[in-house]
């Protein structure tokens, strides 16, 4: 993660992962699982033609690979267990939005996105929780400046 080095608060754009894990809509359900287990992350974009189209989880998976074990029938695509109303974010989104977003949903990754709904990235809720404990830091390096004679003689003059 790479923050800004100025005092404004970061963006998606500035600690989102780049080039996340993706997942195309035809790949079959187990051939997904395998890639989600073989790279040890919990779920993955969707992506066809460079544009987002869901997300699959280890809970998609769940349901996809029980349910087809316990029917005795296919896992089937991707595209049939994914999910597709996800919540985005788009480049700019400060970082106090995102972290408002994960508290209200329940989510653990927030996929970057254009205004035509091109994947840019992902920002996971660790990162997230990452540049919060970074901007906590940076915080207390830098405290509040003392104040100058005059605040101190405007504030005694203000006292009853």
């Amino acid at each position: 993660m790479v923050m800004k080095p100025t005092s404004a608060i970061p963006t998606a754009a500035d600690i989102m992962l780049r080039d996340p894990v993706c997942l195309r809509p035809d790949m079959e359900v187990e051939d997904a699982v395998k890639t989600l287990l073989r790279k040890r992350i919990s779920g993955a974009p969707v992506v066809e033609h460079d544009r987002l189209v869901g997300i699959f989880s280890e809970r998609d998976a769940l349901a996809a690979m029980a349910g087809a074990l316990y029917d005795s029938q296919p896992n089937g695509p991707v595209s049939a267990h994914m999910r597709r109303n996800m919540v985005t974010i788009s480049p700019d989104t400060d970082l106090f939005v995102i972290a408002s977003r994960f508290e209200r949903d329940p989510v653990r990754r927030l996929p970057v996105v254009d205004a035509d709904g091109r994947l840019l990235g992902l920002v996971l809720r660790s990162t997230a929780l990452a540049a919060l404990v970074a901007r906590t830091a940076s915080a207390a390096a830098h405290p509040a400046p003392a104040k100058t004679l005059y605040e101190r003689v405007a504030e005694r003059l203000a006292e009853p």
